[in-house]
């Protein structure tokens, strides 16, 4: 658009300087000039002023944070960090959501690239599917996973994001610690990484008994008494559901230094763990398995195993999206 004004402009200003018609000539393709120059600024006004927000106005509105503690620096297949907070497509979009929520910020605010046509709609596809989105909380640390993400965006692709957190501070400083106090107690500097995950697998079973009886709302979501969603039921009540298995031993895994993530499907989640040059599958809520007597069990059925071993030894509760999870291809 700017290219075409510019020849228009600068042909006509050619002719003017050739100086072959008179007064009256001149002032007249003076005036044509302007004139063309303000109808075109009518006709493309919306183009010109997304253009003057999003490469003028908007980038010295929006501030970009320290990342918190919590904050892992790794990439994955699915979403990688960034520092181009302009998404020209999808899987740019999800690699700036991924950032915001993997650097532990509340909130940020970013624009679209021009170029970036469908950002609007993607982004209303991305919030009414979900299943994406919410995946995002299974690759950064617990303490930075949402309860609620709030995304709101205007027609200049103007994206605004609000986070409230599952943790909360005062249950952060609670669970770290009884972590550091449990740390202390059962892990040996001598063991092996193995054993340091084993011992910890062993204890969180041990100490914990799994959430049986589901209670749902009045919308029908359900409900986590005492925590056992996330860490603060086991470590601190000693009942959870599966993810709050999960997350207390990826807290665990991080104080060791062990990369991890969490993996999901439809109606479980569970550890994949980097260890000893591959991922493997540790499924602490399988390994803790509810008896008709009530008899606490430990099993090792899903401790660090391959992700061949996980299809043959059950396919329905695990039943991921191998789209999403990709990591889980090394894992065969």
């Amino acid at each position: 658009m700017w290219v075409q004004i510019s020849k228009i402009y600068f042909g006509v200003c050619s002719i003017l300087c050739y100086n072959k018609y008179g007064d009256a000539m001149k002032k007249f393709l003076t005036w044509l000039v302007t004139v063309g120059i303000l109808c075109t600024i009518l006709f493309y006004r919306e183009q010109i002023f997304s253009y003057l927000l999003v490469e003028i106005i908007y980038p010295h509105e929006f501030v970009v944070y320290e990342p918190n503690q919590y904050y892992q620096e790794i990439d994955y297949k699915f979403v990688q960090e960034t520092d181009d907070f302009t998404p020209k497509n999808r899987q740019e979009l999800f690699n700036v959501f991924y950032t915001v929520l993997n650097r532990g910020w509340d909130s940020f605010s970013f624009v679209c690239d021009l170029s970036y046509t469908d950002c609007v709609t993607d982004i209303q596809n991305i919030l009414d599917e979900g299943t994406e989105l919410s995946s995002l909380n299974n690759f950064v640390h617990p303490y930075n996973n949402y309860k609620e993400i709030e995304i709101m965006v205007n027609n200049f692709g103007r994206v605004d994001v609000f986070i409230d957190k599952l943790y909360s501070d005062r249950e952060i400083q609670e669970i770290d610690a009884a972590i550091d106090k449990i740390y202390n107690e059962i892990i040996l500097e001598s063991m092996t990484l193995e054993e340091k995950i084993k011992t910890v697998h062993d204890y969180i079973i041990n100490t914990t008994k799994y959430l049986r009886e589901k209670e749902v709302d009045e919308n029908g979501d359900l409900l986590f008494p005492l925590g056992t969603n996330k860490a603060y039921g086991p470590i601190l009540n000693h009942v959870a559901s599966c993810g709050g298995y999960t997350d207390a031993m990826a807290l665990f895994l991080y104080r060791m230094g062990v990369q991890n993530y969490k993996i999901s499907s439809v109606e479980h989640i569970w550890n994949l763990v980097y260890i000893d040059d591959s991922w493997k599958h540790l499924d602490l809520t399988w390994d803790d398995p509810i008896t008709t007597t009530d008899e606490d069990v430990l099993t090792y059925n899903f401790f660090l195993i391959s992700t061949k071993e996980l299809i043959l030894k059950d396919v329905a509760e695990h039943d991921y999206n191998a789209s999403i999870f990709m990591e889980t291809e090394e894992s065969n």
